[in-house]
């Protein structure tokens, strides 16, 4: 039976980052992700550092593409965004690829963690 010290140690995230890294089964698609989205949090807080400077030209984003980052930021796929909007997987990936390209991003994570950094999704 564990501890409550050991329970609480068991499930803070760098815990079972560390227990999938040194384990020997392969990391699901959710891990994945997961070490995916915590190294473009960590690349974009570096810049950041390394910058010290905010963009000098503030970025707007259309309600459409606000309410399609917002859902790429819980985890929806662009189908299932496509499917919300009730359009095409083909409309909905040109709402995220403007978006990137307004953000000044190559891929929806990058979006996302531009977007939580500027402010513009929280």
């Amino acid at each position: 039976m564990e501890d409550a010290s050991s329970a609480e140690t068991a499930s803070r995230p760098w815990d079972k980052a560390r227990a999938i890294v040194v384990s020997s089964s392969e990391p699901g698609p959710h891990d994945r992700l997961a070490f995916q989205f915590v190294a473009a949090c960590a690349f974009g807080c570096a810049a950041l550092l390394a910058d010290g400077k905010q963009a000098s030209k503030p970025v707007r984003l259309s309600p459409r593409q606000q309410d399609v980052l917002r859902w790429v930021a819980e985890g929806l796929t662009v189908e299932q965004v496509a499917d919300r909007l009730n359009v095409s997987r083909n409309t909905a990936d040109t709402h995220l690829r403007l978006m990137r390209q307004r953000l000044g991003v190559t891929s929806n994570v990058q979006a996302v963690t531009t977007a939580f950094r500027l402010g513009l999704i929280s």
